[in-house]
C-alpha cells in the first residue's frame, strides 16, 4: 500500500483503544503522528503499554516504508510516472515530495507552496524558497542538500545511449541560458520543438545541433518566441533593477548570454518593457527600473495598522507620540516598526523613494538638504529608518555631500538637485560660488586682485569692501584678525610672499615642482649658506616656467615645498638667505678673499653676490667688519706665503685636469700634505701652479678666461650630452650663461632633452644660421599673427618645410624657434614646449582660454579637453592639474557635467 504524509491514521488499521486515544489528541493524519516522538506518547491518557508497543511498531513500519518508498515507486509501471525536462534538456522521471524523505517542517512548506514533485523544487531559487510561509535557513539548507545529492532517472534506456539533434539543442540552450535566467526546461523544449519541426523542413540535410545553432535565422525565430521574450523580460528588467540608478544598452548585451547577445533582440526587450512601464529612461539615458510611490507600495504589502503606524512614523512622529494616537505603548509601536522593516528588508520591497537610498548610506546629507535637493522630507525619514544604523552597528565614514559632484556614478539630474544644497551656504561673487567662509573668501581676494602683488593692509582693505558688497560686513564669523590671519597668509599654499612683506596670489597645488627640484638639486650642498638670488640667476628659463619672479619669491615657495624628510639639512633662514647643514659665512668671505686679493671692497662683495647670491649692499653692510686687519687704503691685501718648489712641483702634477673647485684642490693637499699649514695653499700658489683662480674654483691659464673655458667645454665635441659634464660645473652661473649665449647664437641646437649638435657639424652639411632664421620667419608667416601652437600643431595645420629634410625630430626645430626670443614666446608645459607669436609672457591658463574659445560650442568636456590638447598640440596634462587651471580663469567648469565653459554665462544659458 502507498501513503502519503495527509493520509488519515485509519489507514494504518490500528485498534481501536489506540485510534481513539490518538483522535482524542488531535492525531489525526500520519504527518501528525510522525511530530510527536515516542517519548510524547507516554504523556497520552488511557494509553496502556500494549496499546504504546502496537504504536511503536506501526511507526518502525512506517520509517522502514520512507526509506524503501523511493525504490517502491521505480518498480511502477512507466506509463503511472510523472516525466519532466531536467537542467541539461534530458526527460527524467520525476519524485514526488513525499518519496524525497523530507523533514516533517520541510514537506509541510513545500506541500502548502504547492510544491509538489522534485522538478517543482528544481526550478525554485533560495529566494524564492526563503520567501514560503514558515520554511527558514535549517530547511533551505535540507533543499539544496537534497538538491544536489538527488539521483534521477533516465526516462528510457534508449534515449540514454542515443540523444537526437533536438534534445542536444536544448541541452546546449539550456546550459548556456541556465547560468542567467530562471528558464524552465520543459517550456524551452516545447518551444523548440515547434521551432525546429519548421527548420528541419527546410534544411533536410542538417543534423548537427552545434551547426543549427550558428544558423542566424534559427536564433532570430527563438527572439519570437514569446515564452523567450517574457523569460529575458525578466531577467533585463532583473539586471536593470541591480542598478540603482540604471544602465545602459552596452551593460546590458555584456551580461547577455551566447546566442541572445544581439542589439535589436535587446532593443525589442526594452522597447517591451518601456510599454508596460516596468522600466523608463533616467535623463543619463539609462534605463531604471520603474517602482511604486512609497504611499502606494505600503498599501499593498503591510495590514492597515502596519501602514498608519509606519506612515506616521515616516511624517516625522515618535514611537511615543503614535503610541498615543493609537493607544500603545512605545515598545509594542517599536516592535511593530522593527516587523515592518523585516517585511520589507525580506522581501526585497522597493519604492520610487529608494532611488536616493545611496546618497543617503554614501554621503552626509542632513534632513534639511534632502528637502532643499528633493522637496521631499517624508522621503529622507523613510530612508533614515530603513538604511539608518541599527544598533549595534558603528557608525562608517560618510563622504562631504560636496563630493557627490564628482561623482561619475551618480546621474546628472541628481547631482544638479545636491548642488542646491551644496551652495546653501554659497555667496555668488561675480561668475563664482564661493563658500561663506573666511578662508575661501580670502581666496578669492587674492585670486582676483593679487595676481601682481599687495601688501597685507592692502589685501585687508580689498576683503573687507567685498564683504560690503555680499552684505556679510556685520558677520562676525568673517572677522579678520590682523596678525595672526597675516602670519596665516604668509603659510597658505595660495601665495608667494617676497620683500617688503608683498603677497602675491600663486596656486601651488596646480604645479607639478619635480623638474624645478631636480635642477635644484638642493642635497648637493653641504655646510654652505646661499641667497636664493643665486639659484634665480642660474636657471632663469626654470624660474619663467614656474612663474617664480624674484628671489624671495623662490624661497617662500622653497620654504613651503620642501620636505624636511627629503631635505634634511637645507635650513631656511631669514629671506633670502637659505643655509645648507653648519655653514660658517666669516669663512665663506675669507676663502673668497684669499681667492682673490688684493681686491677693493666692492669688487669682493660683487664677487660674493655672484657665488653665493647675497646681495652687494648686504655683504657690504654686514659681512666685511671681520676682516679689517686686511683692508688698507680701501683694499684688501694679503701678504701670502710661498710654497715649497718640492710641495709646489708634486702638487703640480698631481693637479692635472684642466677645472677643479678650490673646495676639492683643498682636500688634495690635506691629504698629500697633512703636515703642511694650509694658508700655504693660496691664490698667489695656485697661480704660480699655472691656473685663474675665481671665487670658488680654478682653470688652467691655457685660456684666457672662465668664458673661453666653458665655451670650449661646450663645443669641443660634435654631440654634446650635457648629462655628462659634471654638476660642479653645471652650478656655476658662468657657465649657465655661456650655455644660454651659445644657444641663442645658434651655436649649439638642442635636438633632444639635454643633448646638443654644434653648429660646426651642421655647416659641414651646407646648414648655416642663415637657413635657421628663415626658418623661423617662415613658420611666423605660416602662423600669421598672435598665435599659440607647438611643432605638432603646425603639422597638423600642413606645415612643411626643406629643413624637414634634416631628420631630426620636432624637439630640434622647436630649439631653433624658442631662440628667435624677440619673435616668439614659449612655455614648457604637458611635455612640450607651447609658443606663442610675439614677445609675450606664456601663461597656460590663457593659452587655455584661446583653446576653449576657438570652439564653436564655446564649452567642452573635460576629458575631451585633455584629447584635444594632446591630438592638436601634444601637450599631456594631468586632469587634476587641468582642472585646477582651468579654475584660475575667467572660465567656468562645472563639476557635476565635468564641462569647461568660455565663461559663467555661457554655462548658465545651457543649463
Amino acid at each position: 500500500m502507498f501513503y502519503h504524509y495527509t493520509d488519515s491514521i485509519s489507514k494504518l488499521n490500528l485498534s481501536t483503544r489506540l485510534f481513539n486515544a490518538l483522535t482524542k489528541n488531535k492525531i489525526d493524519t500520519i504527518n501528525d503522528l510522525f511530530s510527536f516522538s515516542k517519548e510524547d506518547f507516554f504523556k497520552i491518557r488511557n494509553l496502556g503499554k500494549k496499546s504504546i508497543d502496537e504504536l511503536n511498531e506501526v511507526i518502525d513500519e512506517l520509517e522502514k516504508y520512507k526509506e524503501s518508498i523511493y525504490s517502491q515507486q521505480i518498480l511502477r509501471e512507466p506509463e503511472q510516472r510523472k516525466i519532466f525536462f531536467g537542467k541539461d534538456g534530458v526527460k527524467y522521471y520525476d519524485i514526488s515530495i513525499e518519496e524525497l524523505n523530507l523533514s516533517v517542517r520541510t514537506f509541510n512548506c513545500l506541500q502548502a507552496a504547492k510544491i509538489n514533485y522534485f522538478s517543482d523544487l528544481l526550478l525554485k531559487s533560495d529566494e524564492e524558497l526563503i520567501k514560503i510561509r514558515n520554511l527558514g535557513q535549517k530547511s533551505l539548507s535540507e533543499l539544496n542538500e537534497l538538491l544536489r545529492n538527488t539521483s534521477l532517472e533516465w526516462f528510457s534506456e534508449e534515449e540514454k545511449s542515443k540523444r537526437n539533434v533536438l534534445e542536444d539543442i536544448s541541452s546546449e540552450l539550456f546550459k548556456v541560458l541556465s547560468k542567467k535566467i530562471n528558464i524552465n526546461p520543459a517550456n524551452l523544449f516545447e518551444v523548440l520543438t515547434s521551432l525546429y519541426s519548421s527548420y528541419s523542413k527546410n534544411n533536410e540535410n542538417i543534423e548537427d545541433a552545434v551547426t543549427i545553432l550558428k544558423d542566424k535565422k534559427f536564433i532570430e525565430s527563438l527572439y519570437e518566441s514569446l515564452y523567450i521574450q517574457e523569460s529575458f523580460e525578466k531577467y533585463i528588467q532583473t539586471l536593470i533593477k541591480e542598478e540603482i540608478y540604471g544602465c545602459d544598452e552596452e551593460q546590458i548585451l555584456e551580461k547577455m548570454p551566447k546566442y541572445f547577445d544581439d542589439i535589436e533582440f535587446v532593443e525589442m526587450i526594452l522597447d517591451k518593457l518601456l510599454s508596460k512601464n516596468h522600466i523608463a529612461i533616467f535623463t543619463n539615458d539609462k534605463y531604471f527600473t520603474v517602482y511604486k510611490p512609497l504611499d502606494l507600495g505600503l498599501k499593498e504589502i503591510l495590514t492597515t495598522r502596519q501602514y498608519e503606524i509606519f506612515s506616521e512614523r515616516i511624517r516625522g512622529k515618535t514611537l511615543e507620540e503614535i503610541g498615543q494616537i493609537t493607544n500603545l505603548t512605545r515598545e509594542r509601536v517599536r516592535q511593530i516598526e522593527a516587523k515592518i522593516l523585516r517585511i520589507l528588508n525580506q522581501g526585497n520591497y522597493y519604492f520610487e523613494e529608494d532611488i536616493y537610498s545611496d546618497i543617503y548610506q554614501r554621503y552626509i546629507i542632513s534632513s534639511d538638504d534632502f528637502e532643499i535637493a528633493f522637496k521631499n522630507r517624508e522621503a529622507y525619514n523613510y530612508l533614515a529608518l530603513r538604511y539608518g544604523l541599527k544598533k549595534g552597528e558603528v557608525k562608517d565614514s560618510k563622504i562631504p555631500l560636496e563630493k557627490i559632484l564628482e561623482d561619475k556614478s551618480v546621474p546628472i539630474s541628481i547631482k544638479r538637485a545636491c548642488e542646491v544644497a551644496i551652495y546653501k551656504d554659497y555667496v555668488k561673487i561675480a561668475k563664482d560660488y564661493v563658500p561663506c567662509t573666511r578662508n575661501d573668501i580670502s581666496n578669492y581676494v587674492l585670486k582676483h586682485f593679487a595676481t601682481d602683488g599687495i601688501n597685507f593692509n592692502e589685501f585687508r582693505d580689498l576683503y573687507f569692501s567685498l564683504l560690503e558688497d555680499i552684505g556679510r560686513s556685520n558677520d562676525s564669523r568673517l572677522t579678520l584678525m590682523e596678525r595672526g590671519y597675516e602670519n596665516k597668509l604668509a603659510a597658505s599654499n595660495n601665495t608667494l610672499w617676497k620683500y617688503g612683506k608683498m603677497l602675491r596670489y600663486y596656486n601651488i597645488e596646480v604645479y607639478d615642482f619635480t623638474e624645478l627640484l631636480m635642477a635644484l638639486n638642493l642635497n648637493q650642498y653641504k655646510d654652505v649658506e646661499y641667497s636664493t638670488l643665486k639659484f634665480f640667476r642660474l636657471y632663469p628659463e626654470i624660474m619663467k616656467t614656474y612663474d617664480i619672479r624674484d628671489e624671495y619669491e623662490l624661497h617662500n615657495l622653497l620654504k613651503k615645498i620642501c620636505d624636511p624628510g627629503t631635505y634634511p639639512e637645507v635650513n631656511f633662514r631669514r629671506m633670502p638667505q637659505i643655509e645648507f647643514g653648519n655653514a660658517d659665512r666669516d669663512t665663506q668671505v675669507r676663502e673668497l678673499l684669499f681667492s682673490l686679493a688684493p681686491i677693493s671692497n666692492y669688487d669682493l662683495a660683487m664677487e660674493y653676490e655672484r657665488e653665493y647670491g647675497t646681495a652687494v649692499n648686504t655683504v657690504l653692510a654686514n659681512y666685511m667688519t671681520n676682516f679689517n686687519e686686511y683692508y688698507h687704503d680701501d683694499i684688501y691685501i694679503i701678504d701670502f706665503p710661498h710654497l715649497p718648489d718640492d710641495i709646489s712641483d708634486k702638487l703640480q702634477r698631481t693637479l692635472s685636469k684642466e677645472f677643479y673647485l678650490l673646495s676639492t684642490v683643498k682636500s688634495i693637499y690635506q691629504n698629500e700634505f697633512p703636515e703642511y699649514e694650509e694658508k700655504l695653499l693660496n691664490p698667489f700658489t695656485l697661480k704660480r701652479l699655472g691656473f685663474k683662480v675665481y671665487s670658488n674654483y680654478i682653470i688652467v691659464d691655457q685660456f684666457n678666461s672662465a668664458a673661453e673655458f666653458f665655451t670650449y667645454l661646450l663645443k669641443k665635441d660634435d654631440i654634446l650630452n650635457y648629462n655628462e659634464i659634471s654638476s660642479e660645473i653645471k652650478g656655476i652661473i658662468s657657465f649657465t650663461y655661456q650655455l644660454y649665449k651659445l644657444k641663442a647664437d645658434y651655436e649649439i641646437i638642442e635636438f633632444s632633452p639635454n643633448k646638443y649638435i654644434n653648429k660646426r657639424r651642421l655647416e659641414e652639411n651646407g646648414i648655416t644660421r642663415e637657413m635657421f632664421e628663415a626658418y623661423c620667419e617662415d613658420v611666423l608667416k605660416f602662423v600669421g599673427g598672435s598665435k599659440y601652437f607647438t611643432l605638432h600643431s603646425l603639422r597638423k595645420e600642413g606645415f612643411s618645410h626643406d629643413l624637414d629634410d634634416l631628420g631630426f625630430e620636432d624637439y630640434f626645430y622647436t630649439s631653433l624657434l624658442i631662440e628667435d626670443k624677440i619673435n616668439v614666446s614659449h612655455l614648457r608645459v604637458g611635455g612640450n614646449k607651447l609658443m606663442l607669436s610675439g614677445n609675450f609672457e606664456v601663461r597656460f591658463e590663457e593659452f587655455l582660454e584661446y583653446v576653449v574659445y576657438s570652439l564653436d560650442a564655446l564649452s567642452i568636456d573635460i576629458f575631451e579637453l585633455l584629447e584635444y590638447l594632446q591630438y592638436h598640440y601634444q601637450i599631456k596634462v594631468n586632469i587634476y592639474k587641468l582642472i585646477k587651471v582651468v579654475e584660475n580663469t575667467n572660465m567656468f567648469y562645472d563639476v557635476v557635467s565635468e564641462r569647461v565653459y568660455a565663461d559663467y554665462d555661457i554655462y548658465y544659458e545651457e543649463v
